[in-house]
């Protein structure tokens, strides 16, 4: 169950990116205000993007080591599907 809510979470990435990019989303942040000496809309920018890059790179290393949980699983019950037979 787990490994299908990490592949639901790493299907939505790229929508939620697409959204934070949106015209409507980037009128909204350049509004003339300042983030720490710079304006708010490049500010918003990089830090939708560093956000994308960070979730993406937790929800890969996520996803392998639930990989390879699920491989360690089928290689000890021997089972090459992965179900169990009753």
């Amino acid at each position: 169950m787990r490994n299908q809510k990490l592949r639901d979470a790493a299907l939505l990435l790229p929508l939620v990116g697409t959204f934070l990019l949106l015209p409507t989303i980037l009128r909204l942040m350049s509004g003339g205000r300042w983030f720490a000496d710079l304006p708010s809309l490049p500010a918003f920018l990089y830090m939708a993007w560093l956000a994308l890059i960070v979730g993406a790179g937790l929800l890969s290393r996520l996803l392998l080591k639930v990989e390879a949980g699920s491989e360690r699983k089928k290689a000890a019950t021997g089972d090459p599907d992965g179900k169990t037979q009753l």
